[in-house]
């Protein structure tokens, strides 16, 4: 039986003028994925204050006004490991950024897309679980948070959905 590392990751959907903020991660397991912001969560660290604190230390935004709008829960599987994700997601805004410009030590860019590119692009750049999630936040006629519970495979540096349950 295949074991999962666990972790515990906060993220921020910052959306401004029709257009979301992604970061190009530099990392595995989504190096060269665009993603949105954020990260894991520290010890003894609460997920909305480790979302503030990764928003900060990634982009060099702040803020204190966010909501919490949805759960994912995430088992990704690649060739030679298998992690699980609890991503708490933060909606963001208003936000000020502290620079004009910052590079982040771990990401290697930091750009807005328009949200229809974002959503709808055939191509392989963009984090599948953050492009669904964000698709069916943006689609939802209710308040409620999102739950979403996924399986997703990694190979050959293209990441699949194979199961899916979604929650209100």
């Amino acid at each position: 039986m295949r074991q999962f590392k666990k972790f515990n990751i906060s993220k921020g959907l910052i959306i401004k003028d029709n257009k979301v903020l992604l970061i190009k991660r530099a990392k595995s397991p989504y190096k060269g994925k665009w993603s949105l912001p954020g990260g894991k969560l520290e010890n003894n660290e609460f997920a909305k204050t480790a979302c503030i604190r990764e928003i900060k230390e990634e982009i060099n935004l702040e803020t204190e006004k966010m909501r919490l709008i949805g759960i994912i829960n995430e088992f990704l599987t690649e060739a030679k490991s298998s992690y699980q994700f609890i991503i708490w997601v933060y909606e963001i805004g208003p936000f000020v950024f502290i620079k004009k410009k910052y590079q982040d030590r771990l990401n290697s860019e930091i750009k807005f897309f328009e949200i229809k590119k974002f959503l709808h692009s055939r191509e392989n750049k963009f984090n599948v679980v953050d492009r669904f999630f964000t698709q069916l936040f943006l689609s939802k006629k209710t308040n409620t948070n999102l739950i979403l519970e996924l399986k997703t495979k990694l190979e050959k540096n293209k990441h699949i959905i194979k199961e899916k349950l979604l929650y209100y």
